[in-house]
């Protein structure tokens, strides 16, 4: 025989309320009622109907994450900080993967809402996605658009001008830089970054030192057997993510050239590979866990306040020197 939650309330001597407020996570529960109705649902095997309950709630504290590239290392620890303080707020997490194909993420938008998930969070979209986004009033927090809607953002602009400022203070002026996917904020923010540094040095910009990409370890070695075609070489190299790195790592090692001695290289993001490769990788770190921990403050805010104003949180970066660039 199924258990329903008046089957609880009789048994712990509760009101259906009581046991009701419990269920639903609410404060004005004192703690022995709260142990009391829990232990009793775990004795025989209680299951509420959510689905029944997020009709009458009209929510189902479920939360889409839509990730570009889920084999990106970049993106399991994002996602784990995410999934972890959703799971403290008591949200479940439905993970919708792009699969490198941004002309998907309406479609996938529009998936997440036929699940009736709460809110969601994005990671990354291409610019001509922007408007649609813009002017949905469904709950939506981005990482890496800052046009209108509530966002978490690491400094990419700053990131990018302390790479290359820690470059030009090892007595380098030749650099280089691999670029990211420039459709996306923080490829376009970390060129921006390594423009104005070289600017503000007094080093001019060499566009054919500019070689653009796509956040891949392909797009990585592809630049770099670019720049290796140089009439002038660079002597260094900062590239838009640990990826490209890695990548630009294995095209200057076929050309029998060895990093740092030839070239030196700062990456970006510092995936567990950064500290792995030979030599260990220089790069400026990003707080990812804490990142998708943000995103969650930031969506369950604005779903507890039912706020329209756009939220916003800002992370800053810090460069982790190993030995993958020298004077």
């Amino acid at each position: 025989m199924k258990i329903t939650i008046r089957d609880i309330a009789r048994m712990t001597n509760l009101s259906v309320a009581t046991v009701s407020r419990v269920l639903n996570n609410k404060p004005d529960v004192s703690d022995e009622a709260r142990e009391l109705v829990l232990s009793t649902m775990k004795e025989h095997n209680y299951n509420p109907n959510f689905m029944a309950r997020a009709l009458t709630l009209k929510k189902t504290d479920s939360i889409g994450l839509i990730l570009p590239e889920i084999t990106n290392p970049f993106f399991p620890e994002m996602a784990k900080g995410v999934e972890n303080r959703a799971k403290e707020l008591n949200y479940s997490v439905i993970l919708a993967n792009l699969n490198s194909d941004n002309s998907s993420l309406m479609e996938t938008i529009n998936f997440l809402k036929s699940k009736q998930v709460d809110g969601i969070v994005i990671v990354q979209w291409s610019q001509e996605f922007a408007p649609a986004i813009q002017d949905d009033d469904f709950p939506i927090v981005a990482i890496d658009r800052e046009e209108g809607k509530s966002y978490v953002n690491f400094d990419n602009y700053g990131s990018g001008y302390q790479a290359t400022s820690f470059l030009i203070s090892k007595g380098h002026t030749e650099i280089a830089h691999l670029t990211g996917d420039l459709d996306t904020l923080s490829a376009q923010k970390r060129l921006a970054g390594y423009k104005r540094c070289l600017g503000e040095y007094g080093i001019a910009i060499n566009e054919q030192f500019i070689v653009e990409g796509d956040f891949s370890l392909e797009s990585g070695y592809e630049g770099m057997q670019q720049l290796l075609k140089s009439t002038t070489l660079p002597t260094a190299v900062f590239a838009a993510n640990d990826m490209v790195a890695i990548g630009a790592y294995d095209a200057i090692t076929e050309k029998g050239l060895s990093v740092p001695e030839d070239i030196s290289i700062v990456g970006h993001d510092d995936i567990s590979f950064a500290s792995i490769v030979r030599p260990k990788l220089t790069t400026v770190s990003v707080p990812r866990y804490e990142l998708g921990v943000a995103c969650i403050d930031v969506l369950h805010t604005l779903l507890a306040q039912k706020a329209k104003e756009p939220k916003t949180v800002n992370l800053q970066p810090e460069l982790k020197i190993r030995d993958s660039a020298q004077t």
